[in-house]
C-alpha cells in the first residue's frame, strides 16, 4: 500500500463510527467512586461519553465498562477492516498496475519474437 492509498485509507477509517450500548453492573454498596486513572481512560476511549453520567461510576463499574470497551475496539476493528478489504476487492495500486503492463510487455515481446 502506498502513501496515498494509506491516507485514504486512514481517512475512510475516521469516518467509521459504531453507538454501542454497555452492560453497566449494578453498583455495589460500599463501593469506591470511578478513579480519576478510569475516568480518562474511558474519556480516551469513548469521546461522547457524558462526564456526568460518567462520574456516577463506581470503581468496579467502571472496570466492567472498560473490558466492554476493549472486547468492542477489537471488534470493530476487525470489522472494519475486513470492510475496507471488502471496497477494495478489484481495485490495484501503483506497484501492481506497473507489474501488470511490465507483464503485457514481456508477453508482447515474446509473442513478437515467436511470428518473426
Amino acid at each position: 500500500m502506498n502513501r496515498r492509498e494509506l491516507e485514504e485509507a486512514q481517512a475512510w477509517g475516521k469516518k467509521q463510527v459504531e453507538t454501542v450500548a454497555f452492560k453497566i453492573p449494578d453498583r455495589e454498596p460500599g463501593e469506591e467512586p470511578i478513579t480519576e486513572k478510569q475516568f480518562g481512560y474511558i474519556k480516551h476511549l469513548l469521546a461522547q461519553v457524558d462526564d456526568s453520567e460518567l462520574r456516577k461510576l463506581g470503581k468496579w463499574q467502571a472496570s466492567s465498562i472498560i473490558d466492554q470497551i476493549k472486547v468492542e475496539k477489537v471488534q470493530f476493528t476487525a470489522q472494519k477492516v475486513e470492510e475496507y478489504r471488502n471496497k477494495r476487492k478489484g481495485k490495484f495500486g501503483c506497484l501492481e498496475v506497473l507489474l501488470v503492463v511490465i507483464a503485457l510487455i514481456i508477453l508482447c515481446l515474446i509473442v513478437e519474437l515467436y511470428l518473426t
